[in-house]
Order: C-alpha cells, then structure tokens, then sequence
C-alpha cells in the first residue's frame, strides 16, 4: 500500500501508476521542466522500505501521448530526518535517465539503495520542455537492524551493493 502526491499538475497523481491510461495516463507538472527541479511526483510509502530500484514510464495517452521525462532526480526522507536527502550513486552523480518514447518502461536500479518512507522525483531537463511521468518504486518493507543483514545477504549473493544510510 502506498499513496503518491504530486505538486501542481495536469493529471491526478493515480494517473501515474505504470501500465495505466487514466485520464490521460500520468502525471504531468504544471510548468514546463529544466534544471531547476521545482515540481515533482511525490510517494508515501506509508512505512520505511528498502528502495532498490525506480520504474518509468512516459504519457502513453490512447498513443497520442507525447510527453516522457528524458531524466529525473530522486529525494527520499523517513522518520528520524529533520530534511529530504539527495540521492547520489556511488560515483556521486544524482541525474538518473529516464525515458526516450512514452511507451517502453526504464528501470533504473539504485547503487546505493535507500532506505526511506517517502519518494520524490523531480523530473529534470537541460532545456525547458514538457514532460510527463508514471512511476513505480521496487523494494520491499523494512521492519528494523534485525533485518539488515538478510538484506545485506540476499542482495551480495546476486551482486556488489553498498547502503546509504
């Protein structure tokens, strides 16, 4: 269960689920996007998760859609924060691609993961345009420290990962 808001926009926020044409089929701000990461598609996951991956789709609208998010950058809080934090990868670098049509899903696997109980993306541009967005967070509950090392475990044994904390 989760529940998603949005800052000013076309669509309503259950317009930006993956796989869905609801009244226009996602979620798009107010204003044209640029660097300046003013709006953004807002998720409450409702408890802290272990965030490993983010799923994007652009505005399929019945195949009129035209409008995609070519990148975007990620904020996340949970309980325990007194601000939102900026996602990086390891490398440092906080731009995550986003998609190159309205109609193919982009899943951008977070190196580090996160552990949060809110989402943020602010679709990002270096030029003004128009963009859209549906969304979808892949992970999984987290229940506390006793916890940690199954996870640590589970995703070792498949590949390198580091936690940001």
């Amino acid at each position: 269960m989760m529940k998603k808001t949005m800052t000013a926009g076309w669509w309503l926020w259950w317009c930006s689920r993956l796989k869905t044409d609801n009244n226009g089929g996602a979620w798009c701000p107010k204003h044209m996007v640029s660097n300046a990461l003013k709006e953004y598609l807002q998720v409450d996951l409702l408890s802290t998760h272990v965030v490993t991956a983010i799923r994007t789709q652009g505005r399929f609208g019945k195949g009129q859609g035209q409008e995609y998010t070519e990148a975007y950058v990620l904020e996340y809080w949970r309980p325990g924060f007194t601000n939102w934090k900026r996602w990086k990868n390891t490398q440092g670098k906080e731009i995550l691609p986003g998609n190159i049509n309205t109609y193919s899903e982009v899943e951008n696997t977070l190196q580090p993961i996160i552990f949060a109980s809110k989402i943020r993306i602010y679709p990002y541009g270096q030029y003004d345009r128009t963009v859209c967005l549906r969304a979808e967070i892949v992970g999984c509950t987290w229940e506390g420290k006793e916890n940690l090392f199954s996870i640590f475990f589970f995703f070792t044994s498949y590949l390198w990962f580091s936690v940001f904390l």
